[in-house]
């Protein structure tokens, strides 16, 4: 699996995508490293692009990924939206997103089939140019 991120602090965002393969372990280990980043904060929206990205686990690991973020102090976030395609990769990246609801990880959690949707519920300007 191939992770990038940015962190936006102007717009309280970090933008992070993924590409390829990626097992329960990896997924974790991805979400943590922005934390290292002096630009990041507790609180912030993020923006997951998961559209090039082939889950290898399932429900059960997802509940137990969701266990792992909620003893995580870090990962204390705003809104999060993830945009990803494929009915299965959408069901267990909404599923994970129940497993964690009420823990306190984040105000809200939503996940979009489309990019632009998924911007426009964070409240991003449409001309803010999103790359990385």
């Amino acid at each position: 699996m191939n992770y990038t991120f940015q962190i936006w602090p102007i717009h309280n965002l970090i933008l992070e995508k993924m590409v390829g393969k990626t097992g329960l372990q990896d997924y974790f280990g991805a979400m943590q490293i922005p934390f290292s980043d002096p630009d990041f904060r507790s609180g912030m929206n993020v923006l997951t692009d998961l559209r090039q990205v082939e889950l290898e686990f399932g429900y059960e690991d997802a509940r137990a990924l969701a266990n792992q973020i909620s003893e995580s102090p870090e990962m204390t976030y705003g809104k999060i939206a993830v945009v990803s395609t494929g009915t299965l990769n959408f069901g267990t990246i909404r599923m994970m997103g129940s497993a964690v609801e009420g823990k306190g990880v984040f105000s809200e959690y939503q996940v979009f089939k489309d990019y632009s949707e998924a911007r426009n519920w964070l409240g991003l300007p449409e001309t803010l140019e999103l790359v990385i």
